[in-house]
């Protein structure tokens, strides 16, 4: 009787290790599966971030264009703000360089 109870009561221990290691595996592999997700995330943060700069560098560039000619001659102004260097149209992929 004594014996039976042991082999149970190791069996039961066993167990338990068994299913913590077990939980203890499936909860790894998902928070694995989250960071791997959180890392792209990032990562197309990251390239949000830098096409905003370059839009913004675009926007300066055509700005300071703009500004580049002199007062009340808004049409003029307005022609070179409009205008994109070799470098501008390579960036943005204009067809007609």
């Amino acid at each position: 009787m004594i014996t039976l109870i042991l082999c149970l009561q190791l069996l039961t221990f066993f167990t338990v290790c068994y299913l913590i290691w077990l939980i203890s595996r499936v909860t790894n592999r998902i928070g694995f599966l989250n960071t791997l997700r959180l890392t792209s995330i990032s990562e197309s943060g990251a390239r949000l971030e830098a096409g905003a700069a370059q839009v913004a560098q675009d926007l300066s560039d055509a700005h300071a264009r703009a500004d580049a000619i002199e007062q009340g001659n808004y049409g003029e102004a307005a022609d070179a703000a409009s205008q994109q260097t070799h470098k501008e149209k390579l960036i943005n992929h204009n067809p007609k360089v």
